[in-house]
């Protein structure tokens, strides 16, 4: 997820990754308004810090709760695909852990086949 920071507000990268058996986290705060990967290309020296750093196990994930489904009809491609979003994980501790995935918001297949992948690799790393 990117949120751009607005004029004297940091930008905020937020990022999750599956592995085999993991979810990563990642979040950074970077000290320049809309610094997208334009702008690191142009001045990749911008100060940043570490919002939060974390890998937890998939196979501690006990529930995945999806807050919002809608059947979409796209343009091309596959009829009868359902976007979620507003997802949170649970972990086997209780701890829960929003997704920033809208699927409702993706602009193209390619995004939507990306996010899809996602959410079958931490499914099935969870064995749900």
């Amino acid at each position: 997820m990117y949120r751009p920071g607005e004029p004297d507000v940091p930008t905020t990268w937020k990022t999750f990754i599956v592995t085999a058996g993991r979810l990563i986290h990642a979040e950074l705060e970077f000290d320049a308004e809309r610094y997208d990967l334009d702008a690191y290309i142009r001045q990749p020296s911008v100060t940043s810090r570490i919002i939060a750093a974390w890998t937890r196990r998939l196979h501690d994930i006990t529930r995945i709760d999806i807050g919002k489904c809608e059947m979409s009809i796209p343009r091309s491609g596959p009829s009868g695909w359902f976007a979620v979003g507003d997802m949170t994980l649970v972990f086997a501790d209780g701890q829960p852990v929003a997704l920033p995935l809208n699927q409702e918001q993706l602009p193209n297949e390619e995004e939507r086949n990306r996010s899809d992948d996602f959410l079958t690799a931490l499914r099935e790393g969870a064995g749900l």
